[in-house]
């Protein structure tokens, strides 16, 4: 980015540009940590008495966080009986 473009945005704009920035790089790192410990499963597979997963070499954070995501509770209609006499529904 020019320096003529850059004192022409509005704080908001450079936010949203820096953020993307981020995220993009973000994406980056964690491609290449992927690709590396893909390039170890290959390599260690042949040598593995069991079967061998790329998460059994290393689970990194990011996949730590999907993981306890998806153990989200499904609302029973107990649930929802009990939130509609709470709130007077």
């Amino acid at each position: 980015m020019s320096r003529t473009d850059f004192l022409q945005l509005t704080p908001e704009e450079f936010c949203e540009i820096a953020g993307q920035w981020n995220q993009n790089e973000t994406v980056f790192f964690r491609i290449s940590w992927e690709q590396t410990r893909f390039m170890a499963h290959c390599i260690l597979t042949p040598f593995s008495k069991k079967k061998l997963n790329p998460t059994d070499i290393v689970r990194f954070d990011w996949e730590k966080e999907k993981q306890e995501n998806k153990q989200i509770k499904i609302a029973t209609r107990e649930d929802f009986e009990r939130v509609k006499k709470e709130y007077g529904g």
